[in-house]
C-alpha cells in the first residue's frame, strides 16, 4: 500500500524547512561575525586584570586597521561597565589627522592611559575599590571603518585583615560569644586557635558560626573567659591574626618577661659597677688620709728632736770677746786686731735633747 502526500501538505512542509534553514543560517552568521573586525578594524584587550584595593589599575585596549596611517577622520573610544548597561561612563573623541586636543567625558578616577591616535585606548582607574570589580567593555568606532567591542575583566583583591575582635553580650540565657569580623578577597579561610596556637577542640569548633557578605566574613563562638583565643584569617595574599583578650596573650607575657629580665640585669650590673666605684673611692681617700697622717707625724718628730730621747749633736756658732790673756781654755781662735780688745769666734758642739 502506498501513501501519497497531498500537494498542499508538501508545500507547507517545504516552507517550514526553508524557514528553519534560513533562521539557522542567520544565527550562524551572527555567531561567526560577532567580534570580527569591521572593515579591517581589530581590537585587542587584556584578558583579565588583577589589582590590590587602593592601587591603580590599567585596563589594556588597543586597535589597528589597514588605513591607520592614512585615516583622517574621527576615532571614538567608549568604555562601558557591566553587561546590563549600554551607556558609556568614559568616552573620548579625536580627529586622527590633527593636533587638536583630545576631548574626553569621564569621572575623576578614570583617565586615558594611552595615545588614541597611536591606537592605544587603555583605561586607567585610580585607587581601585572593591565595588569596581566588574566586566568592562572597550568599544572603538571609526567613522569610515565600523566599530568593534571587546570585554576586560577587572578583579580587585584585598589582603586579609581583622577588622574587630570583641565580646558580644547575650541578652538571654545564652552564653556570650566572641566575634571576629574580617575581610579579604578572595574570601579568606578563618581558623580559631587556643592560647598555645593549636586549633580548637572538635566540640568547641563545632559551635563556631561563620557567615560571608561580599568580601567580609563574621565568625563567632561561645566564650566564658576561660582562655585566650586567636582568630586567624588567611588567603593567597597573606595572613592576619587577632587575640582576645589582647593584653594577656602568651606572646605578650613572654615579651614583658624578657624585657623585665633584661631591665633587672642592667640595673644589677649598674648597681655593681657603682658599688665598686664607691669602694675604690673610699680606699683611695683612706690611703690619702694615711699618707697625710704619716707626713704630719714626720714633721712633728723633726720639730721636737730625734725620737726616743736620743741626743742630736749640732754645731753652734757664737762670737765672744775675750781678754788678751787666755785662761787656758782649748778652742780655735780667729784673731782680729782692735784698738782696745780682741774679738774671737768660737766653734763648739752642744748637745740637744
Amino acid at each position: 500500500m502506498e501513501f501519497h502526500t497531498p500537494p498542499v501538505c508538501t508545500f507547507a512542509c517545504m516552507s517550514k524547512m526553508r524557514v528553519r534553514v534560513i533562521v539557522r543560517v542567520c544565527v550562524l552568521l551572527l555567531v561567526t561575525t560577532e567580534g570580527l573586525p569591521s572593515s579591517g578594524l581589530t581590537v585587542h584587550v587584556s584578558d583579565e586584570v588583577s589589582v590590590l584595593r587602593g592601587q591603580d589599575a590599567i585596563l589594556g585596549c588597543s586597535f589597528t586597521h589597514p588605513k591607520q596611517d592614512r585615516y583622517t577622520d574621527n576615532i571614538t573610544l567608549s568604555w562601558i561597565r557591566g553587561i546590563e548597561t549600554n551607556s558609556p561612563f568614559f568616552q573620548c573623541n579625536v580627529k586622527n589627522d590633527s593636533l587638536a586636543k583630545l576631548e574626553c567625558l569621564a569621572l575623576g578616577e578614570y583617565s586615558l592611559a594611552g595615545n588614541l591616535r597611536q591606537g592605544n585606548a587603555s583605561l586607567r582607574i585610580s585607587a581601585v575599590q572593591v565595588q569596581q570589580d566588574a566586566v568592562y567593555f572597550c568599544k572603538i568606532e571609526l567613522k569610515q571603518g565600523g566599530s568593534q567591542t571587546k570585554e576586560v575583566m577587572l578583579k580587585v583583591q584585598v589582603r586579609p585583615a581583622i577588622l574587630s575582635l570583641s565580646m558580644v553580650t547575650s541578652s538571654s540565657s545564652a552564653p556570650n560569644r566572641l566575634q571576629c569580623v574580617a575581610e579579604g578577597l578572595p574570601l579568606p579561610n578563618i581558623t580559631w586557635l587556643s592560647a598555645y596556637g593549636q586549633p580548637l577542640a572538635t566540640a568547641l569548633a563545632a559551635r563556631v558560626k561563620t557567615s560571608f557578605a561580599h568580601w567580609y566574613l563574621n565568625s563567632s563562638l561561645p566564650y566564658e573567659g576561660q582562655e585566650e583565643l586567636t582568630c586567624r584569617v588567611e588567603n593567597a595574599l597573606g595572613r592576619a591574626e587577632g587575640t582576645y583578650p589582647p593584653a594577656k596573650t602568651l606572646r605578650d607575657v613572654g615579651l614583658v618577661r624578657d624585657v623585665v629580665a633584661v631591665a633587672v640585669l642592667m640595673l644589677a650590673t649598674c648597681g655593681f659597677v657603682v658599688h665598686r666605684q664607691k669602694i675604690r673611692a673610699r680606699n683611695r681617700n683612706a690611703q690619702i688620709q694615711q699618707n697625710d697622717q704619716r707626713l704630719e707625724n714626720r714633721l712633728l718628730q723633726s720639730s721636737h728632736g730625734p725620737p726616743g730621747g736620743a741626743i742630736a749633736l749640732q754645731t753652734v756658732y757664737a762670737t765672744v770677746v775675750v781678754p788678751d790673756a787666755s785662761e787656758g781654755v782649748p778652742c780655735t781662735k780667729s784673731k782680729h786686731a782692735h784698738i782696745d780688745q780682741q774679738q774671737d769666734i768660737l766653734y763648739s758642739t752642744v748637745a740637744f735633747q
